[in-house]
């Protein structure tokens, strides 16, 4: 488009000028100026959203302007509040590390004795072999022997899926 082009359209809030052609024995030119106008829908909207255990600090005010002195007493009962929920997540914390320590020290006593025990019936077993070198006598120390080492194994593996078992369960 030429410049001359550009200045017949029109503009925004800018009259329409149109020339006629029909009249055209005088030269004269009929302007009408009709304005464009736009109809614009404007919505405003405002929402607030306050997350806690106290009210927004505005409707705290309203409040206290309802009953003097309301605000300050909603403010002690939230404090009142998050320090009994403390107080109440450290005894529940204090309980379970308790707990904790006494599994743990009953499993060491268990695997203790565990080890002790089939150590015992493995070395009888020994014992007894070496003393009296039959076969029926093998036979049977190695039956004891190997539930001895069975049984230090099934201890160790008892152990570990009771721990990963109360690790699941505290997830």
């Amino acid at each position: 488009m030429t410049d001359n082009e550009n200045k017949n359209l029109p503009q925004k809030d800018s009259p329409i000028v149109s020339n006629s052609s029909a009249s055209d024995d005088a030269g004269s030119a009929t302007i009408s100026e009709e304005k464009i106008s736009e109809e614009r829908a404007v919505s405003i909207s405002h929402q607030e959203i306050f997350f806690g255990p106290l009210p927004s600090p505005r409707r705290l005010a309203e409040y206290d302007d309802i009953k003097p002195g309301l605000a300050d007493r909603i403010v002690a009962m939230a404090e009142r509040q998050a320090s009994h929920r403390q107080e109440t997540e450290k005894l529940g914390l204090t309980a379970q590390i308790g707990d904790d320590r006494l599994q743990r020290r009953e499993t060491f006593i268990g695997q203790f004795l565990g080890f002790v025990l089939s150590s015992i019936i493995i070395i009888t077993a020994a014992v007894s072999v070496y003393l009296n070198p039959t076969w029926p006598v093998m036979a049977f120390a190695s039956l004891i022997g190997g539930g001895g080492v069975y049984g230090i194994i099934l201890a160790f593996r008892y152990t570990k899926h009771i721990e990963n078992n109360s690790e699941s369960q505290s997830e």
